[in-house]
């Protein structure tokens, strides 16, 4: 589970980043349900883009060879589009209403239940009314 110092860290990105979306004019607090959703749909287009170019960056097409593509991939530019998503992630969560506080609440409670998971050998995936049997474990 996340300690004290790794949860303000945590918040403090996510402040930085609020901050960040108010000097560029988006005051979630002030914005409309409407103006949130479209939002949400341009921050969720922008967060798949993102991916992409982060795939991009790394070998991943079944149908090359490895030392066909990018063996080598640059860690600065990794590291630079994995930071682009997460800035659209967060600004997904702007528009959700959600606080850092349920942020967190709601990542130590999917963790422990990913961790239970793994320690029942995710024989099953649950669905709202249904189980269905995994063929093999993942």
């Amino acid at each position: 589970m996340l300690g004290t110092s790794s949860m303000k860290q945590l918040r403090d990105i996510i402040n930085e980043i609020r901050d960040y979306q108010y000097a560029m004019g988006n005051d979630f607090d002030e914005m409309s349900n409407e103006t949130r959703m479209q939002n949400l749909r341009n921050f969720t287009v922008a967060l798949s883009c993102e991916q992409t170019e982060l795939l991009d960056e790394v070998s991943w097409k079944p149908w090359r060879t490895y030392d066909s593509q990018k063996p080598n991939p640059n860690k600065r530019k990794l590291a630079l589009e994995w930071v682009d998503c997460l800035f659209f992630l967060v600004d997904q969560s702007f528009c959700l209403e959600l606080s850092s506080g349920e942020i967190l609440e709601a990542f130590e409670k999917k963790l422990k239940a990913n961790y239970q998971r793994i320690h029942s050998g995710y024989s099953e995936v649950k669905t709202d009314k249904t189980v269905i049997p995994l063929k093999e474990p993942l």
